[in-house]
């Protein structure tokens, strides 16, 4: 019975992980996106 909660902790502590994997690629993918519009919208007002 021990083993096999532990065997269940594990599994979720992966779930856990690749779902954290999974927020950090969006969150970088959505964070260089914004970057890439601010760019392109402060360069056609003519800041740059």
């Amino acid at each position: 019975m021990g083993r096999r909660a532990g065997d269940r902790t594990a599994a979720e502590a992966s779930r856990n992980g690749r779902f954290l994997q999974e927020a950090a690629f969006l969150l970088r993918v959505s964070v260089s996106s914004l970057f890439s519009l601010a760019f392109f919208f402060s360069f056609f007002r003519g800041d740059f």
